[in-house]
C-alpha cells in the first residue's frame, strides 16, 4: 500500500468548487478539440446514467474530500450501497421507455457501475461492454478497480474483453515523477492527472464514435459526464444527449 501525505489545508466548499471547475475545463477543451459539446445535433445518440449511490459517496458525505484532516477511507472498488442498488433497480421502469432502441449498453469497469448496468439494465436485449475508458477519474481508492478474472465471475452478462490488463486503472509510468495535484490529506495511491483524464475523454469519444451502434447508453461516473457533456449528474441520473459526429 501505498500512502501518500499531503499537508492539511483548504475547505471541502472550495475544493470542490476547484474540482467542478476544473473538471469543467476538462469539457471545454474537448469541446474545442471537437470531442465534446454532446448537446450539439448531428451524431450518435448517447444515454449518460451516473451510478447509483456508493459506499465512498456515504463515507464522503461524513469526511468530505478536502476537508480539514481528510484521510481516504480505503475502499477499494466500492460497491452501490443497499440505497444504490435500489435506486438502479427503480430505475428498470425509465430505461424501459428507450429500451426498444437501445443497440447497445457500455459500462464502467468499477463495480458500483456494474451493479448499476446490470440492476437497471438487467431486462434490456442489448450487449453490455465495459472499458476502462468509462471509469472514473481517479480521485481516491474507490476509483481503483478489480481484475477482469475476478469481475468476470461476479459480472458474467458483461463483456470485459476491453478490459485487458489486471491493473487496467490509471498509475503514473514514474512514481517518483509524480506531483500531487488533489487537496490536502491523506492518500493511498497516486491521482491520474488532468492530462492524462483528458487524453482518457478523448479516447473515449473517438470509442463511441467508431462504434457501428446508433443509439448507446453508457453507465459511469461524475468526473466522466462532466467532462463529457459539463453537467452535474445526480447518482442514478439518466439524461439523453447528441454525440457529434467524427
Amino acid at each position: 500500500k501505498q500512502l501518500i501525505l499531503v499537508p492539511n489545508a483548504s475547505i471541502y466548499s472550495f475544493t470542490m468548487f476547484c474540482v467542478v471547475v476544473t473538471t469543467w475545463l476538462t469539457w471545454l477543451a474537448l469541446l474545442l478539440r471537437g470531442a465534446a459539446g454532446l448537446a450539439l445535433a448531428g451524431g450518435k445518440q448517447l444515454i449518460l446514467v451516473r451510478h447509483g449511490v456508493s459506499e465512498m459517496n456515504v463515507a464522503l458525505d461524513k469526511q468530505p474530500w478536502g476537508s480539514r484532516g481528510f484521510r481516504d477511507p480505503d475502499l477499494r472498488d466500492a460497491p452501490l450501497t443497499a440505497a444504490g442498488r435500489q435506486q438502479a433497480m427503480e430505475k428498470r421502469e425509465e430505461v424501459s421507455g428507450f429500451a426498444d432502441r437501445l443497440e447497445l449498453v457500455v459500462t464502467s469497469p468499477l463495480t458500483r457501475a456494474l451493479e448499476t448496468t446490470v440492476l437497471a439494465f438487467g431486462h434490456v436485449d442489448a450487449p453490455v461492454v465495459a472499458t476502462p475508458l468509462a471509469a472514473e477519474r481517479l480521485y481516491l481508492s474507490s476509483d481503483i478497480g478489480l481484475p477482469p478474472g475476478d469481475l468476470g465471475v461476479r459480472f458474467p452478462t458483461v463483456d470485459l474483453s476491453h478490459v485487458r490488463r489486471d491493473d487496467w486503472w490509471y498509475a503514473p509510468d514514474n512514481v517518483q515523477k509524480y506531483r500531487e495535484w488533489r487537496p490536502p490529506g491523506e492518500y493511498v495511491c497516486p491521482g491520474e492527472p488532468d492530462d492524462a483524464f483528458k487524453t482518457r475523454m478523448l479516447d473515449l469519444v473517438q470509442w463511441l464514435n467508431d462504434r457501428p451502434e446508433d443509439t448507446i447508453a453508457m453507465v459511469c461516473h461524475w468526473g466522466v459526464i462532466m467532462a463529457l457533456c459539463g453537467q452535474d449528474f445526480r447518482n442514478a441520473e439518466i439524461r439523453e444527449f447528441t454525440l457529434p459526429a467524427p
